[in-house]
């Protein structure tokens, strides 16, 4: 992937993205709102020093009391100054517990002691910040009876008593929810990227192009009609499906240009329900349209779906002239156009394969050729079965129709290696189903049921 395909997997995600992080933000939220607020409170301590009067003395002095001052800051969380507070103000803890709420430092080339305590509640803080700057002096006391040295004489003492705090330190509600947004935004756009690296899926035009190698020669876009129908150059003949379709066939007439005579297109898929016969019916509507003579041809004899798409007999078709049980012209059906004439596919043979790849199938190609300026055949999946391949043999030209966020990319390759180890090549290939900006409008459209 290139870093295009990187912002277009973005942009396809933008939901996905924006809710995750959203709900990244409520949840960071939540959690500050549920958290039981802790409040902080700080009491500080003075150790000071008496010596003689010489230089010597008060040099001798101040480094005692600094080395002194660090073993304080360790001694105030031991359970020799603790467990004094703990008895005196009734907490319901152990000093190995309490220690772990308990702050205590000093400044650099200072003399002070900071105690800080955090606590659920506010009194409590203040309350046990201040029974350890009280009691600290006391053990120090008890464990060192003598603390001169030389003259020298350490005093510690309270000079700022800790207050009950106004408002908790945490949680920061705000940051939460701030942590949560961010949290959840790189987490929606990891979503997104995971989910274009794993899918399969053929996406876009663009995806569809350098899958395949060849031209995107038609972008049809998803579409539902209000009654259900598949076939929009009928009931919508000015939406923009419609145009869709008029857009193909003129892009056919670009591929075709140098060509004389009549032109005869395959329409095939690798796997049923990408929108193959849906595609064939609207093209020939909009071949028929503008006044060309054309022939429907519906060429699977295995599942055949163009009769019951247009509403015409199915039971006599292309099977029944292949045994010749009737001639081609008692089985073609005029339908919607005074030029537009559609062979179904007949009675359904136990032999498909064999009447598709036969001298009679390749003699009818011709003089439908002959009577028709196009002929459009629809024929079976690739996958399923190798129709196609053989009548891609007798035409002009063949089309693969693949069905955006459905057909797989290694489907649409094999489809393509089918081909060409029939020695034919595809002209191009019709995107379905594609998403709006894929089909260059600017409409919304929903799902399309096109088989």
């Amino acid at each position: 992937m290139n870093v295009m395909d990187y912002v277009s997997a973005l942009r396809k995600q933008w939901i996905a993205i924006v809710a995750v992080t959203v709900l990244g933000a409520v949840a960071g939220f939540t959690v500050g709102k549920l958290t039981s607020p802790t409040f902080q409170a700080t009491s500080q301590i003075f150790v000071g020093a008496t010596a003689g009067n010489t230089v010597s003395e008060l040099a001798q002095g101040s480094t005692f009391t600094q080395n002194m001052v660090q073993s304080y800051v360790q001694l105030a969380t031991t359970p020799a100054v603790l467990d004094p507070v703990i008895e005196d103000l009734n907490i319901d803890s152990s000093a190995k517990n309490l220690a772990k709420r308990v702050r205590v430092e000093t400044p650099i080339n200072t003399f002070l002691i900071t105690i800080t305590v955090q606590a659920v509640d506010p009194d409590e803080a203040a309350e046990t910040a201040n029974a350890i700057a009280a009691q600290l002096p006391q053990t120090v006391e008890a464990l060192t009876p003598s603390t001169s040295v030389e003259g020298t004489r350490i005093t510690l003492t309270t000079v700022a008593k800790a207050t009950p705090p106004n408002f908790p330190i945490a949680p920061n509600t705000k940051l939460y929810a701030l942590l949560g947004l961010v949290l959840g935004g790189a987490l929606g756009v990891a979503y997104a990227l995971l989910r274009a690296l794993l899918d399969t899926r053929v996406g876009d035009k663009e995806d569809l192009s350098n899958t395949t190698g060849l031209p995107v020669i038609g972008t049809i876009p998803a579409w539902k009609s209000k009654t259900g129908s598949q076939l929009p150059m009928l009931n919508e003949p000015d939406g923009v499906p419609a145009e869709a379709y008029r857009r193909l066939r003129s892009n056919l007439d670009f591929v075709w240009s140098d060509q004389v005579g009549a032109k005869s297109i395959v329409l095939t898929s690798a796997r049923p329900q990408d929108g193959k016969t849906t595609t064939s019916i609207n093209l020939a509507l909009a071949l028929a349209e503008r006044g060309s003579r054309v022939v429907l041809v519906d060429a699977d004899l295995r599942r055949p779906s163009i009769a019951k798409s247009t509403g015409l007999e199915q039971s006599v078709g292309l099977s029944t002239v292949l045994i010749e049980k009737v001639t081609l012209r008692q089985a073609l059906q005029p339908w919607q156009h005074e030029n537009l004439d559609v062979l179904t596919s007949g009675e359904i043979p136990p032999n498909a394969l064999q009447m598709i790849d036969s001298p009679k199938t390749r003699n009818l190609i011709s003089r439908l050729k002959d009577l028709y300026d196009y002929v459009v055949i629809d024929a079976p999946p690739l996958l399923s079965v190798v129709d196609a391949s053989l009548l891609a043999r007798e035409v002009d030209g063949t089309l693969v129709v693949v069905s955006s966020g459905n057909t797989k990319r290694s489907q649409v390759t094999q489809v393509l290696e089918a081909l060409n180890q029939a020695g034919e090549k595809p002209i191009g290939t019709v995107l379905n189903r594609a998403v709006a900006q894929d089909a260059s409008y600017s409409y919304g459209y929903t799902s399309d049921d096109n088989s």
